[in-house]
């Protein structure tokens, strides 16, 4: 009797500490990114130009993900067109000329104290400047 006690007081801890975790995955909501100004905001939506594939004679720089938590049952969930706003900052802030490829992805995030994880995936890519080098 004993032990199920322990045992009983020993999962409540452990559930209870869960909750009190902040999230550990990317930002809250579907709020703007306030680590970016106002400025690097507009100028990242006026330069980053949005494909639905790669377009020619580009040069890729890698593939980004973003994520955001919806952790709070009244905050407005992660939308996508948040997620791509995100792709566009980063990319922007990366040296990028656009985004292709974009793709989301919704997952429980109950293990991060969220109650679902968004992710927003595109690839980064400059326009290729200079003549093209053939063998």
């Amino acid at each position: 009797m004993r032990m199920k006690l322990i045992f009983l007081a020993l999962s409540l801890v452990l559930f209870l500490s869960g909750c009190a975790n902040p999230n550990l995955v990317g930002l809250r909501g579907d709020a703007p990114d306030s680590t970016y100004s106002l400025q690097d905001r507009r100028a990242a939506k006026q330069h980053i130009q949005v494909f639905s594939s790669l377009p020619p004679d580009v040069r890729v720089l890698g593939e980004v993900s973003v994520e955001r938590c919806h952790q709070y049952a009244q905050d407005t969930p992660p939308s996508d067109e948040t997620l791509t706003d995100d792709l566009i900052y980063r990319a922007f802030a990366d040296g990028a000329d656009g985004i292709a490829n974009i793709s989301f992805l919704h997952r429980s995030g109950l293990m991060h104290n969220c109650w679902h994880i968004a992710t927003g995936t595109a690839t980064f890519f400059v326009f290729f400047e200079g003549p093209l080098i053939t063998e």
